[in-house]
């Protein structure tokens, strides 16, 4: 029988990388996702479970987690072969059942982090004797002994996972790690042999292919920018295009992978947010290709939809394509895509909350809307255990899109009321500007809702006889939370400033005013709707009793947060806990000096704990429903937790 024509041709379209096949050019690229599972004695089946549903999904290539190849390495360093051995040999085995090739990325992290996110606490190691990148602490610099040491671990390790059944491994030359540290003019001054920019990178090549060697796959991954300029001893896109050229030129690499930076904090621009540009790296990758000498690069770059990544095969800019978030967010991305239903693909949405943000902190990640993440196996096993019955959710923000979707998955008659006219809750309130892509998740939930024949009800006030001739025996409320300003102001003001919740004074309309926002959460709230007023034309000052400007928001997101505030001249007071309103004025007092400051104002916007709004839980127990809480009706916290809470509740039923 003959298939149907794909919209995607090039992306579904066959690629060799040296001696492998790959059925399609889709590539799940190497990711923090559970850095704990490579620990020794430390269970790894929740991430074998992750990779074997992205093989499933259809993913073309998959390229693991990184292993640190020696005990002077960073996070995970590998310093039990037999442990690895097991782990790498699962892995190898659940991806290979799905056809789909793996590959092990190798890495020293050298003068990056610090050196107690090393178990054995073992220092840094570098070329010269370098100030980590994050500037935390001076690193030993490397004997040549300890050089070679450092090349025959990459070569052991590479062997490891051959031994293992990978098919392959891929070199970590960039993010500031060791080998890209060996040629940038910055990390290594050394005026011996190990001082030529291509001697360690080479060194290490040649020893796995003596190791292993022609039949396993050898690719690089590498910057296309390093973000460093020349003055500061960067190399710059031309000077890493001639590193790729004379790498290509040894004829022992067999494919190159981009990425961008030279430094962990770079990956706020790699791993970008939803304030970057979709495929904002592929002219990069495009220059980047030139040099590659017609070995296959696989590019990179907010990479997120089967169009855009067809778009970029097709004009040349690389040969496979990096849909690494994508496939966070949805592991049959390829599935859908190559069956015609791209819009059933639930969206990388861009808000790194659960993926980046988690793995640079050292956590398992998981996903802003997609809670499968790292417990694959344990939702269908939930989704499996089918129900009867009918189940009312009351409130259409995130917890009960989602309790609505997973009960309705379970084979439950669901009805979702909503008291306002649209879905979306919160969510879809804080979708302003670059946030609207955020939105995207729950219209995303609603289409599937309503696939799923869930009986949606907006407009609808829900009380005791509403549920009664609903019929249901489960009701969740996801009913949310609201802002209460009383506790603030009682005893503290003369009510001469307004004051509003951070939700209502999205709506405000506050041209030519002083507007003082205090952010007793340090998380987006305030700062959204910072950006809302200053937009809107008011002078704004942000005032917060933290330590820090957004202390609890992610760090892929907090440098552009900063310069949006220093760029509109929004005022930053930190240390201040608001003392009051007194004669048109925000009064506050500094933690640390007990100096006061009063702020001119006419709007106070209060970013503080919301209240849960539980009171319908009363009245629905006493008519002997089973009543479940889900998202800020449970605990108001980030939209991320409500998605999850609202699928674990959704999955109970």
């Amino acid at each position: 029988m003959r298939m149907a024509e794909t919209p995607y041709p090039t992306l579904f379209s066959p690629v060799k990388l040296g001696s492998l096949n790959l059925s399609n050019r889709v590539v799940s690229t190497s990711h923090s996702a559970d850095v704990a599972a490579f620990r020794p004695g430390v269970s790894a089946q929740p991430f074998i479970d992750y990779t074997e549903r992205r093989a499933r999904g259809g993913a073309g290539l998959i390229i693991l987690q990184a292993l640190q190849v020696h005990r002077s390495a960073g996070k995970n360093p590998a310093i039990d072969r037999r442990d690895m051995h097991d782990k790498l040999s699962a892995l190898a085995e659940v991806c290979h059942r799905h056809g789909t090739p793996v590959i092990q990325q190798l890495l020293h992290s050298g003068a990056a982090y610090p050196s107690d996110t090393n178990p054995l606490l073992h220092a840094l190691w570098s070329f010269s004797g370098t100030l980590s990148s994050s500037g935390e602490e001076v690193a030993h610099e490397m004997s040549a002994d300890e050089i070679e040491q450092v090349v025959a671990a990459f070569a052991d390790a590479a062997e490891l996972a051959v031994e293992a059944g990978l098919d392959g491994v891929e070199l970590n030359a960039t993010h500031g790690y060791l080998i890209q540290q060996s040629f940038t003019p910055a990390y290594n001054r050394r005026t011996d042999e190990w001082g030529d920019p291509m001697q360690f990178v080479t060194a290490i090549i040649q020893a796995i292919r003596e190791r292993v060697g022609r039949g396993p796959a050898l690719g690089v991954r590498i910057s296309a920018d390093d973000f460093l300029a020349p003055e500061d001893g960067g190399l710059g896109p031309k000077g890493l295009q001639e590193v790729v050229r004379s790498l290509s030129g040894t004829g022992l690499v067999d494919y190159f992978n981009q990425s961008e930076g030279s430094r962990a904090s770079h990956y706020a621009r790699s791993i970008a947010d939803y304030r970057h540009p979709h495929g904002e790296f592929l002219p990069l990758a495009r220059e980047l290709r030139t040099a590659c000498e017609g070995l296959p690069l696989i590019g990179t770059g907010r990479i997120t939809t089967p169009e855009l990544a067809e778009t970029a095969l097709a004009a040349g800019d690389c040969d496979l394509v990096a849909l690494t978030r994508a496939q966070i967010a949805d592991a049959d991305f390829v599935a859908k895509a190559r069956s015609g239903e791209s819009d059933r693909i639930r969206p990388c949405v861009g808000a790194n909350q659960g993926c980046i943000d988690r793995s640079i902190a050292g956590m398992a990640i998981t996903c802003f809307h997609n809670p499968d993440v790292l417990r694959e196996h344990e939702v269908e096993q939930a989704l499996a255990e089918q129900g009867q019955g009918t189940v009312l959710v009351v409130g259409g923000g995130p917890a009960g899109l989602k309790a609505a979707e997973f009960a309705a998955r379970k084979g439950r008659r669901v009805v979702l009321a909503e008291r306002s006219d649209e879905l979306g809750g919160l969510l879809r309130v804080a979708g302003y500007g670059a946030k609207r892509e955020l939105v995207g998740a729950v219209d995303w939930l609603a289409r599937e809702i309503e696939r799923l024949e869930v009986d949606i009800r907006l407009g609808v006030e829900v009380d005791e006889d509403f549920a009664a001739q609903v019929g249901a025996d489960v009701v969740v409320l996801a009913t949310g939370a609201r802002c209460d300003t009383e506790p603030l102001l009682v005893g503290s003001t003369d009510r001469s400033v307004r004051c509003l919740g951070v939700a209502d004074a999205m709506g405000a309309d506050v041209a030519g005013q002083q507007v003082v926002i205090y952010d007793r959460l340090g998380n987006d709230e305030a700062y959204t709707v910072a950006e809302r007023l200053t937009d809107n034309g008011a002078v704004v000052t942000v005032m917060t009793p933290l330590a820090t400007i957004g202390a609890n928001i992610g760090f892929t997101h907090l440098e552009g947060l900063r310069r949006r505030l220093h760029g509109s001249g929004t005022r930053q007071l930190t240390d201040m806990e608001f003392t009051g309103v007194r004669n048109g004025e925000v009064l506050g007092r500094h933690t640390m000096s007990g100096q006061t400051t009063a702020v001119p104002a006419d709007l106070l916007v209060a970013a503080v704990p919301r209240v849960p709004n539980v009171e319908l839980t009363k009245g629905l127990r006493a008519q002997g429903a089973r009543v479940l809480i889900a998202g800020d009706a449970y605990a108001p916290r980030s939209a991320m937790h409500a998605f999850r809470e609202g699928a674990d509740v959704g999955a109970s039923v």
